[in-house]
């Protein structure tokens, strides 16, 4: 469908449509009444056609159940004063227009093969007319569109003709009740310009900064535009927020990062009048800057470090374009160059590895790397599309991907236009160059993950087909079997100044089509169009960029739909200040931190939190500060700094390892395996560019809070540090020294005593619990405990046997197979301690079949105390009883296993092909030449993982049938089936078993006192566990979580 434009007049114009029926009536001046006209049968075959059609009908038609099309009949003047994208209308509208099938309602008719417009209503029907009645309000003013009441549905019989058969009439209710919603959508929804192409974002910069009232409150041009609408509104802008709250509100949107005490100290007893401007100063000179920034960037451009779909293969070098990202702010790279490298680096500045590494932009999205060999072209073009679409919202702010079935609905972005831009993409694919990274040594040339022409593509699993094609067709519904014709490369006509062309913006330089292995410089082209203020898309560049640093800095942006300045899209609160910020963006060279200085020095980022809630006129006025929730990344980058675990290392790969103390950015980002913690706080989808995050309140937050490892540990460390500076201080001492690092601010009365009476009733706890250690541990040993294996007592050299002193009673006896034998090395651990070693070749211990080892679905415990050894392979099996068929299709027993840098415990009973297999990953990261401590328990089908200090449980699983884990083969050390290229290498000094679940406990306090025989750890202060639950329950406190 084409650009509808609303005809002028009160007399809506006639059309010749296929059978014959007279489609137009005059308007009826009903005043506040509505009448919705529900149109005929009509066929239009041509885009002429389809154009009469959408000006006889005057706006843009919604198509609903039963091939039905709505048409508000009232002109602009008495449209219904609803924005539809604002709450629960606009997504139920969004869900109606949604296509069914992959094609798009607007243009796929029932005509499959040419892909007519086709509009319908059942046989026998002339319209249906729907009277909406709205409540007189005053004089010229229609109601809220809240209002709006349907008064009656008045069926109009042809040839009387009953409108629908004899069928049954809950068939006719249904009917009726799709329509009747189908017009009401149709009647709020907001209407085309009468002029699309003089559609707000779309026109050139314009301004007038307005006069306010009260002069004394702004602080520079951003106030007076704001302060203009409040006053307007009535209203007053709020006081200014004290000094700590101002520090830790923009030290967190500065840095992603709470205030450091030495941060804290400078500004707060900083008493020159321009403190503020220089902490403003301070923050944004911080590398960190570029971090947190960067963030934002790589949300909106979905980058990942993986290709998604089943397989969702890695790409260890996509990095560097993470690193690139981050370097650009802080350096704070004008941001024209920024976007013109990401679409273009290696055409506009050969030679740059940073230019280069810039355009892993283009290579950020999904990849199938299995294709079918029929789908292989179709799978190129939604490559393209995905990368079309990126481009247009994260660039423009415009729903560009819409286009590529029909003409856009709403915007004037015409089909042709849409193949026009894929064709600038033709021949870029993904690859892999050398490339410097900034080290002046060889080292410092690596393998990055690039885009642009003539590059090797990359693998798939499955590639039967070419990585490109040379040339774009238009394809009628998106389906490349409906080519239709060739298109050339071009741009968006909305934003060419007039007498401007594409060649305005052609490199010197192109290649012929036949040419494959030539550039064609069509990217620099668009990127010097991008970028063009004057003459291209540039005015809307620089709005919806510093739209983003609006909505960062404020929750919220000056334009609420940061992706779309569409038509669909909500306007701009204060256009005016919104094309100052823009042309400020443009006049300072294209550099960002001039603006974000501009919006942290204003006094209405300095606003405090109303003592109300905030409604939404607040919001729009941004009068006063919203509450807002920490980001993911925050939250989890917090934890790390409070606890002093935090490495500020830049750049360089990342990791999948959660307690990884590098900061958040620098976590691999793998589609199909995000952070748990993280994930748990809106840590978005990669599938897809996001532009605003969601803030979702879920009581599994809670729970990770409450237990989660990574907040145990990390509240460990914050309790460590606190005893550490402070070693002599009194309770309340420690407890002031909390909340100052936690909040930026002093306890108050009351907080300080319930502070103090809880570390003093937990403090009693722990003392308890140390008394009761050695009773726990007799219990234990008596209790349930049939194998207790140290390596003290073994004789140097070679194991031959390795038993403990319970060996009479329980006849567990570990023996080497014929394969090799351990060793015992005298002093393995850091304590002295001697152990087992095994490996590299395989060698294995083994127990003759013994009732002991065998619990059936019952409950049950294993420890182990192990090392594995930095040559060990991944996949080493360290102890187990577990069966293996061979073929796959039945194993059963219970096992400890590592597997790509973690630890797995499984339960499993799987009988040819049918049954119980469970699998417990930590969390943690088992890491190569380093003592580790690990216990499964399995209590009534709830299996638990600890690893090392084990304040909590690492994982836990609950099975979903009974397993039972008895089988016929032997407890072995070293291995667990008989595929000996996963033997262990490494060493064990313990390995415990017993026939009950042990208690999370009873499993602290064996951790604890491993951690000290092996490891050399600390006895445990019972002050200092009670500051770890003080420090936990901190951590869990909404004052923690948001920022006002």
């Amino acid at each position: 469908m084409h650009r509808f434009l609303r005809e002028p007049s009160g007399q809506v114009p006639e059309g010749n449509i296929d059978n014959g029926q007279r489609a137009g009536r005059e308007r009826k001046d009903t005043g506040a009444e509505i009448v919705v006209d529900l149109v005929p049968l009509a066929r239009v075959t041509s885009d002429q056609n389809r154009g009469q059609v959408a000006n006889r009908f005057g706006c843009v038609p919604i198509e609903v159940i039963g091939g039905v099309v709505g048409h508000t009949r009232h002109t602009l003047d008495s449209r219904v004063g609803l924005d539809l994208h604002d709450g629960v209308g606009h997504e139920l509208f969004r869900e109606i227009e949604r296509p069914r099938e992959p094609l798009d309602l607007g243009c796929d008719g029932s005509d499959f093969d040419t892909g007519d417009f086709h509009v319908g209503t059942p046989i026998g029907f002339e319209t249906d007319r729907v009277i909406m009645r709205q409540p007189h309000v005053a004089d010229n003013e229609p109601a809220p569109a809240a209002h709006l009441a349907v008064e009656r549905v008045t069926p109009m019989c042809h040839s009387g003709v009953e409108p629908f058969p004899r069928v049954s009439k809950v068939l006719v209710i249904v009917k009726t009740v799709f329509r009747i919603l189908g017009v009401l959508l149709v009647a709020v929804t907001p209407l085309v310009a009468d002029e699309p192409l003089g559609f707000w974002s779309f026109q050139p910069l314009r301004f007038t900064v307005p006069d306010v009232v009260h002069s004394d409150w702004p602080v520079n041009t951003i106030d007076r535009f704001i302060l203009g609408r409040i006053e307007q509104a009535r209203r007053q802008p709020t006081a200014t927020a004290n000094p700590p709250v101002l520090l830790r509100r923009i030290c967190f949107d500065v840095s992603g990062l709470p205030p450091t005490p030495g941060q804290r100290e400078r500004f707060l007893s900083d008493p020159r009048p321009d403190a503020w401007p220089r902490l403003v100063d301070r923050l944004l000179a911080s590398p960190h800057m570029g971090e947190r920034w960067g963030r934002h960037w790589l949300d909106v451009v979905r980058f990942a470090e993986s290709y998604g779909f089943e397989h969702d293969l890695d790409n260890d070098n996509a990095y560097h374009f993470r690193d690139f990202v981050i370097r650009a702010f802080n350096d704070d790279m004008p941001f024209d160059r920024f976007v013109r490298w990401q679409l273009a680096g290696d055409e506009l500045a050969v030679g740059d590895p940073l230019a280069r590494m810039a355009t892993g932009f283009l290579a950020a999205g999904v990849r199938n790397a299995d294709i079918a060999k029929v789908r292989v072209e179709q799978e190129r073009y939604d490559e393209l599309d995905d990368l079309v679409n990126t481009v247009g919202t994260s660039l423009l702010g415009l729903s560009v991907g819409c286009a590529r079935c029909h003409d856009h609905k709403f915007d004037p972005i015409s089909q042709e236009e849409y193949y026009r831009f894929v064709a600038i993409f033709e021949r870029t694919i993904r690859g892999e160059v050398q490339l410097s990274t900034g080290a002046t040594s060889a080292a410092g040339v690596r393998p990055v993950l690039v885009s642009g022409e003539g590059l090797k593509p990359l693998p798939r699993l499955y590639n039967p087909g070419p990585a490109f094609y040379t040339k774009t067709w238009f394809l009628r519904r998106g389906d490349v079997k409906l080519k239709d014709h060739e298109v050339r490369p071009g741009y968006l006509d909305v934003l060419l100044s007039e007498g401007v062309t594409e060649k305005d913006f052609s490199g010197p330089k192109s290649s012929p089509a036949d040419e494959k292995d030539q550039p064609t410089f069509r990217r620099s082209g668009l990127a010097r169009w991008v970028t063009d203020a004057g003459r291209g898309g540039g005015h809307l560049l620089a709005r919806v960029i510093v739209n983003r640093i609006w909505q960062h800095h404020f929750g919220r942006g000056l334009v609420a739909t940061p992706n779309d300045f569409g038509e669909q899209g909500q306007r701009p609160s204060h256009p005016g200040l919104l094309d100052w910020l823009a042309s400020e963006l443009i006049r300072n060279g294209w550099r960002l931190k001039p603006i974000h200085r501009a919006v942290l020095n204003s006094a209405t980022y300095r606003q405090a939190v109303l003592d109300r809630p905030q409604s939404e006129e607040d919001r729009s006025l941004f009068c006063g500060r919203a509450v807002r929730r920490l980001e993911a990344e925050s939250i989890r980058d917090s934890l790390l700094v409070f606890g002093d675990r935090f490495d500020d290392r830049m750049f360089g790969p990342g990791s999948l390892d959660s307690g990884n103390p590098r900061r958040a950015v620098y976590f691999r980002v793998k589609r199909s395996q995000p952070d748990p913690l993280m994930a748990l706080f809106d840590l978005p989808d990669t599938l897809q560019g996001t532009a605003t995050r969601s803030t979702t309140i879920v009581s599994p937050q809670a729970l990770a809070l409450l237990n989660g490892p990574v907040v145990r540990r990390a509240a460990g460390s914050f309790a460590r540090q606190l005893k550490q500076d402070r070693p002599r201080a009194d309770l309340p001492t420690l407890v002031g020294e909390l909340f100052v690092r936690a909040f930026g601010r002093e306890a108050s009365l009351e907080e300080l005593a319930a502070s103090v009476s809880f570390l003093e009733q937990q403090r009693a706890s722990y003392r308890a619990m140390a008394r009761r250690e050695t009773v726990t541990r007799r219990s234990a040993d008596q209790n349930g405990l049939v194998l207790d294996l140290t390596a003290d007592g073994l004789e140097p050299g070679e194991v031959s046997r390795w038993a403990d002193a319970r060996s009479q009673r329980t006849g567990i006896v570990f023996r080497p197979r014929e394969s090799g034998r351990p060793r015992l090395v005298v002093a393995a651990t850091p304590t002295g301690r001697p152990a087992v070693a095994f490996g590299p070749k395989p060698t294995v211990l083994q127990a003759d079949d013994n009732p002991n080892v065998e619990f059936g679905t019952g409950d049950f415990t294993v420890s182990v105390v192990f090392r594995m050894d930095p040559a060990s392979a991944n996949g080493t099996q360290i102890l187990g009883k577990d069966s293996f068929s061979g073929d796959g299709t039945s194993y059963t027993g219970y096992f400890f296993h590592e597997t790509k840098g973690h630890l797995r415990f499984s339960t499993r009973n799987l009988r040819k092909s049918k049954g119980p297999v469970n699998y417990l990953d930590s969390h943690g990261v088992i890491r190569r030449g380093r003592w580790h401590r690990a216990t499964a328990v399995r209590a009534k089908g709830v299996v638990k993982l600890f690893l090392d200090q084990a304040l909590s449980p690492d994982r836990t699983l609950v099975e979903p049938a009974p397993t039972n884990v008895d089988n016929d083969v032997p407890l072995k050390l070293g291995l667990i089936d008989e595929h000996i290229s996963g033997a262990f290498h490494g060493a064990l000094a313990e390995v415990r078993l017993y026939r009950r679940a042990l208690s999370d406990e009873q499993v602290q306090l064996l951790h604890a006192r491993q951690g000290r025989e092996y490891l050399g750890d600390e006895p445990v202060d019972p002050l200092e566990l009670a500051l770890v639950d003080l420090c936990q329950a901190v951590f869990c406190l909404n004052e923690f979580l948001y920022i006002e």
